[in-house]
């Protein structure tokens, strides 16, 4: 398989140290965090991102403590692509290119990938839509197209149009059968293994609105941030065009409404499970640097403890004063109205 990747890779134009017969089969024994290694991915992976329009594309890494990144931009990758196979794909992010028939295989797979896009692309000059960009059109309902994309992916697009309903999904369920039986590793385990009743169902249907109505708000409140970020560097009248012209283009993309729905949750597979803590463990190892060994010594107390002031005292209430007492005593404290101030 070296020689037949090594003759892809020639075909398709990667011209760099790689191509070279003994210089990838050193590349393959070797650990899976080399360099030049991480580099053909990156550069397959953003040829197919020109070609295909992806959304996700591979950087190479510099130095070892990169390849976790890596490894979490590969699976975002593969997963865009539908990549087929489940070991590069599934399980533990860390092992899933540990031994070198995985790495041959994720090179196999890209340089496929790469060779048929650029054929389909020559014979149809216009960006190719793969994985789940694919969209339908515009006299076209929800369903029916990923009824239609259901049907052309099991092979089952001949089915006549007036088809009755009960007929067709018991083709496809009976299709869907006989792949997982001659094929049982192509398919994860779903996540819900359980079934539901009707109120459990409703239950569900109200706790996935009431979360997307949750994670609509945070992006919204994301989104904005963004553009006030972007919007401060826009104070150089000669950068705002250019700005722009890289800014507009992504954030367009940028949606604030959520997807998520049923349909979603019974798709999901048991891999979404496998969650890994980035504050511990071998994850810790890549993304703690030297600030976090900085101690911040004493400082000075700045008070504002709000239970170390005495309660203020509340003003006397106000009484009236009494007819004909206190003070000085009348006219004018005293004095009668023939007496004079005596004089120093």
């Amino acid at each position: 398989m070296e020689c037949d990747i090594l003759d892809s890779l020639n075909d398709l134009g990667y011209s760099k140290e790689f191509c070279e017969d003994e210089s990838i089969k050193k590349v393959l024994l070797d650990e899976p965090c080399s360099v030049p290694f991480t580099e053909v991915v990156s550069w397959l992976s953003l040829e197919l991102e020109t070609i295909a329009e992806l959304e996700e594309h591979v950087n190479a890494i510099t130095n070892k403590d990169d390849f976790s990144s890596f490894l979490l931009e590969v699976s975002a990758l593969l997963r865009e692509l539908d990549c087929p196979y489940q070991t590069l794909i599934s399980g533990p992010v860390e092992e899933r290119l540990n031994n070198r028939e995985s790495r041959l295989k994720l090179l196999d797979y890209l340089t496929s990938e790469l060779s048929s896009s650029r054929i389909i692309y020559i014979n149809k000059p216009t960006p190719l839509i793969v994985g789940e960009k694919k969209r339908k059109q515009d006299d076209e309902t929800e369903v029916a197209f990923l009824l239609k994309t259901a049907l052309t992916t099991l092979d089952l697009s001949n089915t006549p149009v007036d088809v009755k309903p009960e007929k067709l999904f018991a083709d496809i369920e009976s299709t869907l059968k006989n792949i997982i039986e001659n094929y049982p590793n192509s398919v994860e385990k779903c996540a819900l293994t359980h079934s539901l009743t009707a109120e459990q169902w409703a239950k569900l249907d109200e706790i996935i609105t009431s979360l997307n109505c949750e994670y609509e708000v945070r992006r919204e409140m994301l989104l904005k941030r963004i553009d006030v970020t972007v919007q401060s560097f826009m104070w150089s009248k000669s950068l705002t065009n250019e700005i722009l012209k890289v800014y507009t283009p992504k954030r367009g993309k940028l949606q604030s409404k959520c997807p998520m729905s049923i349909p979603m949750l019974l798709s999901s597979r048991q891999s979404l499970l496998n969650h890994q803590k980035t504050s511990s463990g071998k994850e810790r190892e890549v993304t703690k640097c030297e600030i976090n060994k900085v101690l911040i010594g004493s400082v000075p107390d700045r008070g504002g403890r709000a239970w170390e002031y005495d309660i203020p005292r509340e003003m006397p209430s106000f009484k009236k004063r009494a007819e004909g007492g206190g003070g000085r005593g009348g006219r004018r404290g005293g004095f009668g109205k023939d007496k004079k101030f005596r004089k120093y």
